[in-house]
């Protein structure tokens, strides 16, 4: 008797599996109030704070079954290809007015439109990133309850940015570091690593409410002509991000003593909406320019230098007194 129950236990698993595999791609779910009349995957809204705005699912059944459906708003994240990618948390509802029934049953090649209210809470400004996660199964499943109700997951993007003109803040800032003796800067760190190479290391934040896509560059130089140009792939920061930056140089002739270093760090605000409302003061790049001296001379010049300097004032000083 086990036997056929995990017969029968298999066989409804591949039966799911299949749903699965065939209801993904027949049941989409996008936006329908881009203002365009498109539908669309991400949608963006510019709202201010205790506004209130309805959005509109468009959810289409193109399988030869009944779909039932059940939806929630997870916060988004992003990879490090800047790819946005879904939370399991459902933090980004405190956006939505708040709706305990959150799931539809669509008939096979029918399709249903759902409603939603965005509200933006007071003292939230800024840039949020968000998901619309929806679970896919079939009703009678559904109604059995049990491990077999969610049978494929699927998301579209949900962002939104809460804004007023006076309260949107565009700013970058180059954090001071600990103290290199290498480095006149604290805000441009300066080392040299174990196979004598020249590192500098800069921190970057997003002080302000809008995303910025930080691109950094520079030059090392000196007075001698030595020049070596240098720059750093553009990073998109979301408010309050922090992006740490090393740069290696490779060896430099210490011969040639004192170098100096000039960077320029570039903030420009990232939109993914129509931004033609928002004062153009707010849509400028920030511009942060540093110099530093760099001590990067080899200290056996040091050591040098200090036992010629001992040798000179050993020869001088016995000659003032032989004089007096």
């Amino acid at each position: 008797m086990k036997k056929y129950f995990l017969l029968l236990i298999g066989i409804f698993m591949l039966f799911s599996f299949s749903f699965a595999q065939e209801g993904i791609k027949d049941v989409s779910l996008n936006f329908c109030n881009d203002g365009t009349g498109n539908l669309t995957n991400k949608y963006t809204i510019m709202i201010e704070p205790w506004q209130q705005q309805e959005i509109c699912i468009y959810v289409e059944n193109k399988s030869s079954d009944d779909v039932v459906m059940k939806y929630s708003f997870p916060k988004a994240s992003f990879s490090k290809w800047w790819n946005q990618i879904c939370d399991t948390s459902n933090d980004f509802a405190k956006f939505l007015i708040d709706n305990p029934n959150r799931s539809v049953i669509i008939s096979w090649n029918q399709s249903v439109v759902l409603k939603e209210t965005v509200i933006a809470p007071v003292g939230m400004i800024g840039m949020y990133y968000g998901c619309l996660a929806y679970q896919l199964g079939k009703p009678e499943v559904e109604n059995m309850g049990g491990v077999f109700n969610l049978v494929v997951r699927k998301t579209s993007f949900l962002n939104l940015f809460v804004w007023s003109e006076d309260s949107i803040s565009n700013t970058i800032q180059l954090i001071p570091v600990t103290w290199s003796i290498y480095s006149s800067n604290k805000n441009i760190w300066a080392n040299i690593n174990e196979d004598w190479d020249l590192m500098l290391n800069f921190t970057v934040k997003n002080n302000g409410n809008l995303t910025q896509n930080v691109s950094l560059s520079g030059k090392l130089y000196n007075p001698l002509g030595f020049e070596r140009p240098f720059d750093v792939t553009p990073k998109k920061l979301l408010p309050g991000d922090v992006y740490e930056v090393s740069v290696n140089l490779g060896i430099v002739p210490f011969y040639k003593w004192l170098f100096s270093t000039r960077v320029s760090v570039v903030g420009e605000p990232f939109f993914e909406f129509d931004v033609s409302s928002i004062n153009e003061k707010y849509k400028q790049a920030i511009l942060i320019k540093e110099t530093a001296s760099l001590f990067v001379f080899s200290w056996v010049y040091v050591i040098l230098a200090l036992i010629i300097l001992g040798l000179i004032v050993k020869i001088i000083v016995p000659k003032k007194k032989k004089s007096e």
